[in-house]
């Protein structure tokens, strides 16, 4: 049943959503058993390619819960089930509903419930010095152990895959690159185990080939997501060190990892695009920079910036979470900024951009602020991504302490703030 959806179905719409239905309605029990935790894990995974947030993430628990129950078995279905669970609730800004279903899921001896709980807190909570480095020093532990009795390939090759994009995340939010670096090419050795064959086996050489698995629900699509955010990561070490070359190369093989798990116009392509069009932005290529945050809105259902709000604060269906929604209309506006007569269009992108950034919270709350009181409550959108006239060499903040881009999540992160400012004690 699961080869059907996913091979003729595509894995999408309503036809897909039947199948899988009727599939657990033949169920003895659709909240037990492993057929079950497969089809409410698959149906979760359609959900999610439709924006529906909210029934992707009841299926993906009902997985995770009937594959737990099932003991060491399914724990990789488990596995794949909770990252399921947790992605979709961030997605959709359900902080606190992600923080529980990632919180007693098992022992923080085990690399990937770890990294679970770790990529949720990355995601939710301010990061601060001394707790981002113990997490990075516990998670690297974990995953030591795991890496020796893990052969790599199928679904644990790709939860540590994600595993260590997660440890890549925090060690780059920390301004470790070379163990960010190190990390991510842990994560794509594990995906280059997993593909089904070599890069010349496809008309792309930049596209890694992936087989669906029925029996242990691992679809393409996942592998094709997670290639792309690895590729995403390792890129955003480069633009640290300003190789805007080499990021190029990680950003190519990203969008077209994206496209492969999403097609040419699918909201995953926005990270991507994001950074793109920011790079060009950075050195000096201002054509190519316009035309890729344009492109980056208009994945995410709005050319317009009003409307970029509305799909991305005021859909229970949004695109996309709305940190990253923030992240393309600044950067739209800071570079419309440091063009000649396009200051009006800047303040408009750059008010929807401020209108975003109050529905951000997670891991840009100030601490011990009260999220419900206004602007004063979250790091400022200068201070994270710069200020608006940043491209001109001007303002205070400069480019801003900057933040991850994930792809997984859809989201901003938040990297560990200067030792001067508020809550970095």
């Amino acid at each position: 049943m699961l080869g059907y959806v996913w091979k003729d179905l595509k894995g999408q719409g309503q036809p897909a959503i039947d199948v899988l239905r009727s599939g657990l309605s033949m169920q003895p029990d659709p909240s037990r058993g492993l057929d079950s935790a497969r089809l409410n894990l698959a149906l979760s995974e359609v959900f999610a390619a439709e924006h529906n947030w909210g029934e992707a993430a009841a299926c993906s628990q009902a997985a995770a819960a009937a594959a737990a129950a099932e003991g060491a078995a399914a724990a990789d279905l488990a596995g794949l089930a909770r990252l399921a669970a947790a992605r979709t609730l961030l997605v959709a800004g359900r902080d606190a509903d992600a923080a529980a279903a990632v919180a007693t899921t098992g022992s923080k001896e085990d690399a990937v419930q770890l990294a679970h709980q770790l990529m949720v807190r990355h995601a939710t909570a301010p990061l601060l010095p001394d707790a981002a480095a113990a997490a990075s020093q516990q998670l690297q532990q974990a995953l030591s152990s795991s890496s020796s009795s893990s052969s790599g390939g199928g679904a644990r090759g790709v939860l540590l895959a994600v595993s260590h994009k997660v440890a890549g995340d925090l060690a780059l939010a920390q301004g470790e690159l070379d163990a960010a670096s190190g990390s991510f090419a842990a994560a794509q050795q594990l995906l280059d185990s997993s593909s089904s064959s070599d890069s010349s086996d496809s008309s792309d050489s930049k596209v890694l080939v992936f087989e669906a698995d029925p029996s242990s629900c691992l679809s393409s699509r996942l592998q094709q997501e997670v290639a792309a955010d690895v590729a995403l990561g390792a890129a955003q070490v480069c633009m640290a060190r300003k190789e805007w070359e080499a990021s190029e190369e990680h950003l190519s093989a990203a969008l077209a990892a994206a496209e492969a798990a999403g097609g040419e116009a699918g909201p995953g392509l926005a990270p991507v695009l994001l950074l793109l069009g920011t790079g060009y932005a950075r050195s000096a290529r201002v054509m190519f920079a316009e035309g890729l945050l344009r492109e980056a809105a208009k994945v995410l259902g709005a050319a317009e910036p009003s409307r970029l709000v509305d799909k991305a604060a005021s859909s229970s269906r949004q695109l996309a979470h709305p940190s990253l929604a923030a992240a393309v209309a600044w950067r739209y506006c800071q570079l419309l900024t440091a063009l000649p007569n396009r200051g009006a269009e800047a303040t408009t992108w750059g008010d929807a951009a401020r209108t975003l950034w109050q529905h951000a919270g997670g891991g840009f709350v100030v601490q011990g602020a009260s999220q419900g009181s206004g602007s004063s409550s979250f790091s400022s959108l200068q201070e994270v991504l710069g200020d608006d006239v940043a491209l001109t060499g001007k303002g205070q903040h400069g480019h801003g302490r900057g933040a991850v881009v994930s792809l997984l999540l859809r989201r901003l992160l938040p990297v560990v703030p200067p030792v001067d400012a508020p809550g970095s004690q």
